[in-house]
């Protein structure tokens, strides 16, 4: 695969799949900047702490991009997060990952 590829990161398992990232903004939400994306198949989105300095994964979710192609971006707070329930995934082994990587 080519590096850059418009509108997703790698492809896997017949899926095309953008990962997007975000820290926790002004401790109130995070923001996944999807850009009207109309060829993944899937927004892999993690969610980290707002401490640039002692980054942990907080969420990850596995959004199917269907429902946000005409999106500029995903939007997440505490307020609405029981609507993401469903694509979230467990971050325990990320963390440690992320842990090995920053060593």
């Amino acid at each position: 695969m080519q590096n850059n590829n418009p509108g997703y990161d790698f492809y896997w398992n017949d899926k095309y799949i953008d990962v997007k990232s975000s820290i926790y903004r002004n401790k109130k939400y995070w923001k996944f900047q999807t850009s009207e994306n109309y060829i993944a198949d899937i927004f892999l989105c993690i969610g980290y702490n707002h401490d640039y300095s002692n980054l942990n994964i907080k969420h990850i979710w596995t959004i199917p991009a269907c429902d946000f192609r005409n999106k500029i971006a995903i939007t997440i707070s505490n307020y609405n997060m029981d609507n993401w329930i469903e694509y979230e995934i467990d971050t325990k082994k990320a963390n440690k990952i992320l842990e090995k990587i920053m060593q």
